[in-house]
C-alpha cells in the first residue's frame, strides 16, 4: 500500500474471523476430547471496514449481507473494541505476528520504515514448537520470504500486493507464476482447500493463515460479480461530508472520494494479468456495456456522489 494510508475505521485490515475446530471428530468414545488440540484458521481481509461485516449491524447490513462471517460471530465471539496500532500494510502484519508495537519489531513504514525481520518470535513459530502444522496462503506483503510455516504460498507481484487478476506466487521461497487468470480470491480459497484436505499432515493439529489481498485498492471484482449491486442505491456514511477540520494529519492523507479517486478506481482501465477475452469483458462493465463515466455536468457533492455509488459496488 503506498504511504498515503486509504484507511478504514479500524485501521488498514480487519480480521474477518479466528475459526477453531476440534483436532478431530473420530476420537476414541474413552478419551476427552476437550484436552484435544484445537485446529486454528485464521482470516484476514485486506482493508476490510467493519461496517461491510452484516454482524455489526451497519446500514449495509440488508444490502450486503455476510452470513457465513455472521455465524461465526453469532456462535463465537464478535469484537466490538478493535484497534489498530500501525494502519499501513506492513508494520500491522508485522504486529499481529509478532504482537509488539512497530517501534519494537522494527518496522514501521512500508517505504524507509525498517524491514520484518524474520527471525523474531511470531505466534506461528509458537504453533509450530508446539506439534502443530503450520501455513500461509495468500497475501503476506513483508518482503521476506515467510519463517515458522511448514508450507507457504504467498503472492509477490506488484511489490506484495499481488494482482486480482492472474496472480503470481512465492511457494516455499520458490517463485512460480500461476498460469490461469482466475481472480485471486478464487485461487487463495482453492488453494487453502487444496491444502486442508490433500496437503497437510492429518495426523498433527494445524494453524493456517487464510490471507485475501481483497478489498484492498483498486477494488477489483470478479466478474460474477459485475452486476451484483447494480440496481442498488448506497447509502452514504455519517462521515461523508467530513472536512477533518482540527485533524490536520487526516486532511493531508490523499483519501477524498471527490479528489482521489481515479479512472482505475472507478473502472475504465482493465486491470493487469487479463487475457483479450476478459479484458474486453471488463470494457464492457457497467450499465448496457458502456463505462461507467460520470456525465459532463456533475460537480461538487453530485460527482462526489457517484463516485462513491460507482466503487463502493
Amino acid at each position: 500500500m503506498h504511504m498515503y494510508q486509504y484507511q478504514t475505521n479500524l485501521g488498514i485490515f480487519v480480521v474477518c474471523s479466528v475459526a477453531l475446530t476440534f483436532w478431530s471428530c473420530q476420537q476414541g468414545a474413552s478419551e476427552d476430547v476437550n484436552s484435544a488440540p484445537l485446529n486454528v484458521i485464521y482470516i484476514m481481509a485486506d482493508d476490510h471496514a467493519y461496517q461491510a461485516v452484516s454482524a455489526y449491524g451497519s446500514d449495509l447490513a440488508e444490502l450486503a449481507p455476510t452470513p457465513n462471517i455472521d455465524r461465526i460471530a453469532t456462535n463465537g465471539a464478535r469484537m466490538d473494541q478493535v484497534y489498530c496500532t500501525n494502519s499501513i500494510c506492513g508494520p500491522s502484519r508485522s504486529s499481529i505476528l509478532t504482537g509488539q508495537f512497530s517501534h519494537v519489531n522494527g518496522f514501521y513504514k512500508n517505504v524507509d520504515g525498517g524491514d520484518f525481520n524474520g527471525e523474531l518470535l511470531t505466534f506461528p513459530k509458537v504453533f509450530q514448537q508446539n506439534g502443530y502444522e503450520t501455513a500461509v496462503i495468500g497475501k503476506w506483503h513483508l518482503g521476506t520470504t515467510p519463517t515458522g510455516f511448514d508450507y507457504s504460498k504467498v503472492l509477490i507481484n506488484w511489490g506484495g500486493q499481488g494482482t486480482y487478476f492472474n496472480p503470481q506466487f512465492c511457494v516455499n521461497g520458490v517463485d512460480t507464476l500461476v498460469e490461469e487468470t482466475r481472480h485471486s480470491t478464487k485461487v487463495i480459497e482453492d488453494d487453502c482447500i487444496e491444502w486442508l484436505s490433500e496437503k497437510r499432515d492429518a495426523d498433527k493439529p494445524f494453524m493456517l493463515l487464510y490471507q485475501f489481498k481483497a478489498p484492498h485498492r483498486d477494488w477489483r471484482p470478479d466478474s460474477m460479480y459485475h452486476e451484483l449491486f447494480q440496481d442498488i442505491e448506497f447509502p452514504t456514511p455519517a462521515n461523508f461530508d467530513d472536512d477533518y477540520d482540527g485533524r490536520i494529519a487526516a486532511s493531508e492523507n490523499m483519501m477524498e472520494i471527490e479528489n482521489h479517486l481515479n479512472r482505475r478506481d472507478m473502472k475504465q482501465v482493465p486491470p493487469p494479468g487479463l487475457t483479450r477475452r476478459d479484458s474486453m469483458r471488463w470494457l464492457a462493465y457497467g450499465d448496457k456495456g458502456q463505462f461507467w463515466t460520470p456525465h459532463d455536468s456533475l460537480q461538487g457533492r453530485d460527482l462526489k456522489n457517484w463516485k462513491y455509488q460507482t466503487y463502493i459496488k
